[in-house]
């Protein structure tokens, strides 16, 4: 997420063009994620039939990943439904990462207890670089979308203005 925030503001310096409705996509998807993380640690904690509950991680030999998780990824990214905290891209950029670092934490205390089976730095790289390429690719979609409602959004608004002309003269 952090790679696409960063590509969607550079490519509104690069292009000179307002990207405040690719922002706000952004902000509401972390948002919305947040409240996902919130649903499935309520459903872990009071289901019986999770494999690792909520305990277990809380209670582990990496607990600090998972509180480092838990705070970054469902606490912290519920601060961007404040309008003004929402729209300030730094806040924005500040949050994805801490929730990029949050999946980076959490990816190493699974790698380091074994859940990946014996796989090599290599393949951690791979992925690690994937999810660059991804955001890259996230981000030009956002942007891309964002532009379009902005252009969509001054359309109509300069078509009222020229109805509403019309009709006083």
């Amino acid at each position: 997420m952090c790679v696409t925030i960063i590509s969607v503001i550079l490519a509104g310096k690069l292009f000179n063009t307002d990207n405040r409705k690719a922002l706000e996509i952004i902000r509401w998807v972390i948002v919305s994620y947040a409240v996902l993380n919130i649903c499935e640690i309520a459903i872990g904690h009071f289901s019986s039939a999770e494999i690792i509950s909520f305990s277990e991680q809380a209670n582990d030999h990496y607990w600090w990943a998972f509180y480092i998780k838990l705070f970054s990824s469902t606490i912290l990214p519920l601060l961007l439904i404040n309008k003004n905290q929402g729209r300030n891209k730094y806040v924005l950029l500040s949050i994805s990462l801490l929730i990029n670092l949050s999946w980076f934490f959490e990816l190493t205390a699974l790698y380091a207890n074994g859940f990946y089976g014996g796989r090599n730095d290599a393949v951690l790289a791979t992925y690690l670089g994937y999810l660059v390429l991804k955001g890259l690719l996230v981000g030009g979609i956002i942007y891309a979308t964002g532009n379009a409602l902005t252009s969509v959004q001054q359309r109509v608004s300069s078509g009222l203005n020229r109805i509403s002309f019309q009709k006083r003269a």
